[in-house]
């Protein structure tokens, strides 16, 4: 894993060539805060001021917050001043909350950021119906390495209270990073945002389960709209969420309406999603019918028994090197998003080197591409494309799509036309289809010849593609990683 913080912006393999929208964030979807998502990394200037502890067994409140003199409450944080570079480091032990923890104006610097960091197992819980974590107006702040959870009283799924465990709201926070962080049994979302706009705020090394939704940030469908723009969600690990199967509409993660230049990556998402919702959801990066070039970025995902979609998204949009594997109606779902009154959303989408094998409903697609509006500026190519069910499709679209569509393979039948389906009547091209084979889905034989014109940089495990592109996620002769049920290394 990357050792230091750099404050360079992230690079990413362009899909538009429109300029950049005219605004403070960075450019093509760069989350200003790290390159890219390593748990455990560390912060610029932090530690560098004072140092101060918590310890739940021996402390005492009134005291210095010194090492030698800790503080005993971790509500002891909401009356402390804090200044940039301070590091609180919080014993190992239980910290019951009584209602929420209010972080609350702890500003760092760019190059002296705060830090809140458990040392050993620390479980922050509550049982008040409230967030166990509030962040407000907080800036250049790292919260790292807490369990945090809620005490349903025993209450079986479905009388928990609608909390969040931890959640940005009333006022605006900018580049604070959640951080190996262990969150669940909460009855709403596991790392919500209702502030009118965060941004720069990363999601790394978190394994979030047992939660209504695993993560929901903004809000588009209302007169005081909700934003969250240039986030980075990296190698967590969402499972369960909810944390039955019949909840019809939690999700894995979705970022709302008018949010853009988020990164999603390297994520690893289990049993997610409710019966009509899908597993990762991004709706659209617009607010006016504008093009942007700061789109939102899904790649290099692995998404296993999806509730529902995969991946679902409308408008200003990367999708890559995904890897969905039994979601229930669809792999890839690219839809116009009706917002109401607020105006409907389609286009300025790139899906492509995307793996999607299997759908468990009898009339599952593997890539939807709904309608002709605004199509020539959706792209779907090099992508590999498997169902197994008599009923099911593989790629369905438009009858003349208007777009540009080459190379998607497709084993399984296909409606549509102008989406460059190439038919498949073996899967002998693949190496496995077994889950758990070091060969799962990857190219056997160099068989699945990409267009190399619109194909990534890169695949799946980081794997350059080269002069000779295939399509799906996995670059012929690419190794790495192993698909599985936890974090993706």
């Amino acid at each position: 894993m990357r050792k230091a913080w750099i404050s360079v912006l992230l690079t990413l393999m362009a899909c538009v060539d429109e300029p950049s929208h005219d605004d403070d964030g960075p450019a093509n979807g760069g989350a200003g805060v790290v390159s890219s998502g390593s748990p455990g990394t560390a912060y610029p200037g932090a530690g560098t001021g004072t140092h101060y502890w918590i310890d739940g067994a021996v402390g005492n409140d009134a005291g210095a917050g010194s090492q030698s003199l800790p503080w005993r409450t971790i509500e002891r944080l909401e009356s402390a001043a804090f200044a940039p570079g301070d590091l609180v480091h919080v014993k190992a032990g239980l910290y019951p909350i009584p209602g929420s923890l209010q972080l609350e104006g702890m500003i760092g610097t760019t190059s002296a950021w705060i830090g809140v960091q458990a040392e050993g197992a620390v479980v922050l819980r509550n049982a008040a119906a409230q967030n166990v974590v509030n962040v407000e107006n907080c800036k250049y702040l790292f919260v790292k390495g807490f369990e945090i959870t809620h005490d349903n009283g025993g209450a079986p799924y479905g009388q928990w209270d609608g909390v969040d465990g931890i959640k940005f709201q009333n006022s605006n926070s900018e580049y604070v990073s959640i951080d190996s962080c262990r969150i669940h049994d909460v009855g709403n979302v596991g790392i919500g945002s209702q502030a009118p706009e965060i941004r720069n705020v990363q999601v790394v090394g978190c394994e979030i389960y047992n939660c209504y939704t695993g993560l929901y940030w903004g809000y588009y469908e209302d007169p005081d709209k909700r934003y969250a723009h240039f986030g980075l969600i990296a190698k967590n690990y969402f499972h369960d969420c909810p944390p039955v199967d019949l909840d019809g509409t939690g999700y894995g993660l979705q970022i709302k309406g008018g949010s853009r230049g988020n990164v999603i990556e390297d994520n690893v998402l289990v049993n997610v999603g409710g019966e009509t919702r899908a597993a990762i959801a991004i709706y659209h990066a617009s607010t006016n019918q504008a093009t942007y070039s700061d789109v939102n970025i899904v790649r290099r995902n692995f998404v296993r028994a999806s509730r529902n979609e995969g991946i679902y998204a409308a408008e200003g949009a990367l999708l890559e090197n995904n890897i969905l594997y039994d979601c229930r109606t669809f792999g890839v779902n690219v839809a116009p998003r009706n917002t109401g009154g607020w105006g409907v959303f389609y286009g300025n989408l790139t899906v492509r080197h995307n793996t999607v094998y299997r759908t468990t409903e009898s009339n599952g697609v593997a890539c939807s591409v709904s309608g002709a509006s605004f199509a020539p500026t959706i792209v779907v190519a090099n992508n590999l494309l498997v169902v197994t069910g008599g009923g099911q499709l593989a790629i369905s679209g438009p009858s003349n799509f208007g777009g540009t569509g080459s190379q998607n393979y497709c084993y399984g039948g296909t409606t549509g036309s102008n989406l460059g389906a190439v038919s498949m009547n073996n899967l002998s091209a693949l190496q496995s289809t077994v889950y758990g084979n070091a060969g799962f889905l990857r190219p056997s034989t160099g068989a699945l010849a990409g267009n190399g014109t619109l194909a990534a940089a890169q695949d799946f495990n980081g794997t350059d593609r080269g002069g000779t592109v295939e399509s799906g996620a996995y670059e012929y002769g690419s190794s790495g990683w192993t698909l599985a049920d936890g974090f993706k290394p």
